[in-house]
C-alpha cells in the first residue's frame, strides 16, 4: 500500500527500508536507494562521459522540484548504489 499520485502506487517514505533499492520514477533514476539518515535516495547517474552519485528527496517531501516516486522495493542492482555519494568502480 502506499499513496496514490497521478494514478501511480507510490510507497509511503514512512514504509521505506534503510538501504534497500527501489524501482520507480524521477527525471533521471529508475532505481534509487533509500537512506533514512539522509531521508534522500540515492542513485547512479550517467553525464558527460562519467558516472556519479547524485541525491534526490522523496516525493513526499518536494513538490517543486524533481523527486523520485518509488513504486516497488527490489532486490540490489548489479551496481551498488553507495550511500556516502562516492562512486565505487
Amino acid at each position: 500500500m502506499g499513496l496514490r499520485i497521478k494514478g501511480a502506487n507510490v510507497i509511503a517514505k514512512s514504509k521505506l527500508i534503510d538501504g534497500a533499492y527501489y524501482a520507480g520514477v524521477s527525471r533521471y533514476a529508475k532505481i534509487a536507494r533509500w537512506s533514512e539518515a539522509g531521508s534522500r535516495f540515492y542513485y547512479q547517474r550517467f553525464k558527460y562521459g562519467y558516472y556519479f552519485i547524485e541525491s534526490i528527496r522523496h516525493i513526499e517531501d518536494e513538490k517543486q522540484f524533481d523527486a523520485f516516486t518509488p513504486q516497488n522495493k527490489i532486490e540490489q542492482t548489479v551496481l551498488e548504489i553507495p550511500l556516502d555519494g562516492s562512486v565505487k568502480v
